[in-house]
Order: C-alpha cells, then structure tokens, then sequence
C-alpha cells in the first residue's frame, strides 16, 4: 500500500503537469487517505501528500475543498516543523494563493506579509523562497490597486535576483 501511495503521488502530479487537475485530484486523494490511516495527521507524508491535494483543489476549481484542508495542514505543520519551514512557508503561501483565487485579496496580503517576514528572517533576504515570497506580495499590493508599494518591492526583487544570478544571467 505505501508503495501505492507514493506512485499516486507522482502519478497525481504528472496529471497536475499536464492541466488534468481532476484527475489529479482524485488519486492525490487516494495518496492522502493512505498517509493520513498510517501515520495521522502529523505525519510528515500525510502533510506534504496534503499540501499537494490543496493546490491540486485550488488548481481544480474547489476552493471551498482546499480551504478545509489547508488550515489544519497549516496548523500541524507549525506544531510538529515549526513556522520558519520551508514546507510551513510553502504550505502558508498555498494558503495565501488561495485567498487571492477567492478574491480575499486582504487575507492574502496579511498570509504573505508573514511569509516574507519570517522567511527573511529565518533563511535570509536573497534566498529563492523569500524572494517568491515577495513577489507573490508585489502581486497582492497590485491586486489591491497599491501599485506603489507593488512596484517597490518588485523593484526590491529584481536588485536582489540580478545580484544572486548575476547580471548576465539570462533568468536575472
């Protein structure tokens, strides 16, 4: 069964790729099922087949679905990893994702605030999940039509990403 489990898992994200999000959805589910039996609900493989069940939800069309199962997933990854994680980050930027899907643009803005926050702190100003986090926060400002504070901090991103990659990379 656990074998079974992790196939669906990759099977679910190969579905994913190719924009087959409801079949994504019903093996990841499967996967899910299996983890959350074996080991519960603070089981690392539960939280992180679960964490793909929501952006596989939200990339369906069920927001109400992967509202459900964020939270409690947010929350056991902050109890058993701690909040400065990087699966808690990435499990607290799904969450902001999904507010902004549910056009809660406020409740995006104050989940990314708190994702920069601590990932600048804990894994530094120039590191690659602080600065998505802060583009994901540039795209909250513009959302909520405060294209100052959009653009600084874009700006903010793109100093620090030519500097990381250096100027003559291609992706800087």
């Amino acid at each position: 069964p656990e074998r079974q489990a992790a196939f669906e898992t990759v099977l679910s994200d190969t579905y994913q790729a190719l924009g087959l999000y409801h079949e994504a959805v019903e093996v990841r589910k499967k996967a899910c099922d299996y983890y959350l039996e074996k080991g519960g609900p603070e089981d690392r493989n539960y939280l992180m087949v679960a964490q793909g069940l929501v952006d596989a939800y939200r990339l369906n069309g069920q927001q109400d679905e992967a509202l459900k199962l964020v939270e409690p997933v947010l929350a056991n990854y902050r109890k058993v990893f701690g909040p400065e994680d990087r699966y808690t980050l990435g499990t607290m930027a799904s969450l902001g994702a999904l507010y902004g899907a549910l056009g809660r643009w406020p409740d995006a803005l104050k989940v990314e605030e708190e994702v920069v926050r601590i990932s600048t702190k804990a894994l530094g100003p120039e590191d690659s999940t602080t600065l998505k986090a802060m583009t994901r926060l540039g795209n909250c400002y513009q959302s909520l039509n405060r294209p100052k504070e959009a653009l600084a901090i874009r700006e903010r991103v793109w100093a620090a990403d030519k500097k990381v990659l250096g100027p003559q990379n291609p992706e800087s």
